[in-house]
């Protein structure tokens, strides 16, 4: 498995004689494609004041997952590519572990849950492809391999999936709890 995922990295990356415009194209994306879905996220909920408490939650989730992302890449430790002289360092990251890829996991997290939401499917779709187009970039630039973005994806869709059906179980219990019973 490591040598199809260095292999797809291969093939994806700038490496050490990258295309001078889309490694900047890259790194420009891979630093700012995070701030466009916060953005992207803000336009939402000053668009549709209805959608506002949960877009809160969506960003509560977000949190989470990132520190979630943080700890299970410190226990993982995996290197990322620079760090083992597949390519150069070209965004000045650090050597922490790599996998999964925290801009992934929070940003799939965010999308999949406007993309599941009555409302939010424009956003989600629009936040999902920031997503993508931020992984391409930070793959490009070395600090990641498909791998890891794909365990963030991964990630992302199990904090949400757990989110889900815990609201789903806590409605059913109240709606049991709470409501008369049929006649």
């Amino acid at each position: 498995m490591r040598y199809v995922n260095y292999g797809l990295f291969e093939w994806m990356a700038g490496g050490f004689h990258p295309t001078p415009w889309l490694l900047a194209a890259a790194c420009w994306i891979a630093v700012y494609g995070a701030w466009a879905a916060g953005l992207t996220v803000l336009y939402s909920g000053f668009r549709q004041p209805s959608q506002r408490l949960y877009l809160v939650l969506l960003l509560l989730l977000a949190c989470i997952t990132s520190v979630l992302s943080q700890a299970i890449s410190s226990a993982v430790d995996m290197p990322r590519p620079f760090a083992i002289g597949m390519s150069p360092n070209y965004l000045q990251h650090g050597g922490r572990g790599a996998m999964p890829s925290t801009h992934m996991s929070v940003m799939s997290l965010v999308a999949l849950g406007c993309l599941v939401r009555p409302g939010l499917h424009t956003a989600g779709a629009v936040l999902l492809a920031l997503a993508f187009a931020t992984a391409w970039g930070r793959i490009y630039a070395g600090a990641h391999f498909p791998a890891d973005i794909a365990a963030g994806l991964l990630l992302g869709t199990v904090v949400l999936a757990v989110y889900t059906g815990l609201r789903s179980g806590v409605q059913w219990w109240m709606r049991r709890r709470y409501t008369a019973p049929d006649a």
